[in-house]
């Protein structure tokens, strides 16, 4: 991430602690906070923030998605397994569900089952896997 682009979210983080310090119930703050954190690569505090929004908006994939991935950068596959269950069964088998399983693949050190997971993305959407390369902490 450019270092513009960091500081863009630093400073999208700081207005959404301090209305979360006010209100602490602000689900949309919360929501906001955990998205920008994620971006940040701080994703223990964005998966604590992610879960109570997806409990509460569990249609909403980017908030499914970004909680996956946090998880699963955290090493908790098995949470990131139920939260990737429930975004299949909200949306369907969309790419994304292969960028998460290539993401937890590659995690464990599984080079060959990312690939082919990636493979999957390629054959189906081509925008979606170069979209994925410019994500923190990708493996491509």
């Amino acid at each position: 991430m450019h270092t513009t682009s960091l500081e863009s979210y630093k400073q999208a983080a700081r207005p959404l602690e301090n209305e979360l310090k006010l209100r602490p119930d602000n689900r949309s703050a919360a929501m906001l906070l955990g998205l920008t954190l994620f971006r940040l690569g701080n994703y223990a505090k964005a998966s604590e923030l992610l879960s109570g929004a997806a409990n509460l908006q569990s249609t909403d994939s980017d908030i499914q998605y970004a909680l996956a991935s946090s998880l699963i950068r955290q090493g908790k596959t098995e949470a990131a397994d139920q939260v990737i269950e429930q975004l299949r069964t909200t949306s369907g088998d969309v790419p994304e569900l292969h960028l998460l399983q290539a993401e937890k693949y590659d995690a464990s050190g599984d080079r060959a089952k990312a690939l082919a997971e990636l493979g999957e993305v390629a054959s189906s959407n081509q925008q979606h896997a170069a979209g994925f390369t410019t994500m923190p902490g990708s493996f491509i």
